[in-house]
């Protein structure tokens, strides 16, 4: 259930939503229902009306989504199942939940002695400023080609001691 309370906690209104796992966001004239692992967006108005509902394709997983002008930014990662990895994806919608522009971003392959370690990236959350946006970035380095080299109960000692995450900020120009 959601519920809308004025200033002096009055109930304007209340509306069931079906369904468990669900956070809320703050949106133009109203907010955000982000469901799941973040592949659905509903948007309501300020009297709980849904306005509009995206769904994003199987592989993205969107982590935020913050007002950016007139439209929202929607920052996260897409699997990359050929490889496999994670591209960064930055997402601008619209108000009204339509699609401006999308872009991915991705970290370098290294190859370290016999063992290939690719970059996951994952954008935690996003901003827009005047001339770009600036977002926070989670990086993973990843051994893929270690399950080539290893027997398979050796491979999962392996790969988490070759696990390295960072985090840091960026500001990319658009």
């Amino acid at each position: 259930m959601i519920y809308a309370y004025d200033s002096n906690d009055g109930l304007l209104w209340k509306r069931k939503i079906d369904g468990i796992g669900y956070f809320v966001h703050t949106a133009i004239n109203g907010f955000i229902l982000q469901h799941g692992y973040g592949r659905t967006w509903i948007k309501f108005d300020e009297n709980g009306r849904q306005q509009w509902n995206k769904t994003f394709e199987k592989g993205i997983a969107i982590s935020s989504c913050s007002i950016a002008g007139d439209g929202y930014i929607m920052a996260g990662a897409k699997l990359v199942e050929e490889i496999p990895k994670e591209e960064g994806i930055l997402i601008k919608l619209d108000e009204n939940g339509n699609e401006l522009w999308r872009k991915t971003y991705f970290m370098p392959r290294y190859n370290i002695g016999n063992i290939l370690l690719l970059y996951n990236v994952y954008f935690v959350n996003a901003k827009q400023c005047k001339d770009g946006v600036i977002a926070m970035v989670e990086r993973e380095a990843d051994p893929n080609a270690i399950f080539i080299y290893f027997p398979p109960l050796f491979v999962l000692l392996a790969y988490f001691s070759f696990i390295k995450t960072d985090v840091f900020i960026v500001k990319i120009k658009l």
